[in-house]
């Protein structure tokens, strides 16, 4: 496990504040940037949602037995989707703005 992270800190709460809009916290504790050592999660995680943002999209994973839920980007999933089969769908073509692509339809 090589590296560390730079995250906010409230040390009036004792929680990681992860997109901070302001430097202080709703506590009135000032935000402390801090490092701490990457944390690792191992489970048997079962996809439940998806999320998308400006700039990517995602997966939202979860392992019931540890009441963990994560959010993990599609670019790191990809991997495991080499030679998958999908079985039998059908696609359709589609336009977004001025790119074409293609759906699956039910």
């Amino acid at each position: 496990m090589a590296g560390k992270l730079k995250i906010h800190y409230c040390s009036g709460c004792d929680i990681e504040v992860k997109n901070p809009y302001f430097r202080r916290h709703h506590c009135g504790t000032n935000l402390e940037l801090i490092e701490r050592d990457k944390k690792r999660e191992t489970g048997n995680f079962k996809v439940v949602d998806w999320f998308s943002t400006r700039s990517s999209a995602g997966l939202v994973i979860e392992d019931e037995s540890k009441s963990i839920r994560r959010e993990i980007f599609m670019s790191d999933l990809f991997k495991y989707l080499k030679d998958v089969d999908l079985g039998e769908i059908t696609l359709e073509e589609v336009k977004k703005g001025s790119a074409y692509s293609w759906k699956v339809v039910n």
